[in-house]
């Protein structure tokens, strides 16, 4: 496909050996893996791991995020991470019913809804 995005697996071999003289040569490249780019994401992210400020933990606030990730089922884990900057305190929060759908409609609103995530 013309001016597409792709995605390459390859892997480094050794260069073969020279049987006369026992040297070997140059590294060579070996391609295992070609896909468009937006396939990936099913194969590649694991889990989506959404930051919230203990400060943004509300009742308004949660049900919006419970009903952005209702219309996003899928099979990719969710986790949370509430953090307290005052007190140096960190709680991460796996859940395990709902599991998630990652895609680039998802990611582009939580950035609009400016909710940290990090993908794994």
């Amino acid at each position: 496909m013309p001016n597409s995005f792709l995605f390459i697996k390859t892997v480094i071999k050794a260069g073969w050996i020279n049987k006369n003289t026992g040297v070997a040569g140059e590294p060579r490249l070996q391609f295992t893996d070609f896909k468009l780019l937006h396939d990936t994401m099913d194969e590649l992210c694991k889990k989506i791991t959404i930051q919230i400020p203990v400060q943004e933990v509300t009742e308004d606030h949660i049900t919006n995020l419970q009903q952005l990730l209702e219309t996003n089922p899928g099979k990719q884990n969710l986790y949370f991470t509430i953090w307290d900057e005052k007190e140096k305190i960190e709680l991460n929060l796996p859940s395990r019913i709902p599991k998630i759908k990652i895609t680039n409609e998802l990611l582009s609103t939580l950035e609009k809804e400016q909710i940290n995530f990090k993908l794994n």
